[in-house]
């Protein structure tokens, strides 16, 4: 079985170009944003359970056995928990439906993560 790689980038929250500028005031609830990066073996599970109901994301439900639970064990600040949002892996986004087929198709899994901002990360939890 071959581990998580663990290669990661934090991004800053970002707003989309019709939202109100970045402030003190409404930091909190902008989107957190961090990439992760999962190699697949012959073997390996991502193990995590989604929701894509939202069809444009996948939200995560739940973090099973596989490489997800490697690299949060690896990565203890950069934990993919219950309640984040996979809004895009390899360049793929916007529509769940192929967002999963990458995870299906590629060894190599780009994931960002997106969340509210991390001093709430613990707010939702399943």
């Amino acid at each position: 079985m071959t581990p998580a790689k663990a290669k990661s980038q934090a991004a800053a929250p970002t707003a989309s170009s019709n939202a109100p500028p970045v402030s003190e005031s409404n930091i909190k609830t902008l989107p957190y944003q961090f990439i992760i990066t999962l190699v697949k073996g012959a073997g390996d599970k991502v193990g995590v359970d989604v929701d894509w109901s939202d069809l444009d994301k996948l939200k995560v439900v739940k973090v099973k056995d596989g490489l997800m639970a490697k690299w949060n064990q690896d990565n203890p600040d950069m934990c993919v928990m219950p309640g984040d949002y996979i809004i895009d892996i390899n360049g793929i986004r916007g529509d769940a439906r192929d967002i999963l087929d990458v995870v299906k198709e590629d060894s190599r899994l780009v994931l960002v993560i997106s969340r509210l901002h991390p001093e709430l990360r613990n707010f939702e939890k399943v």
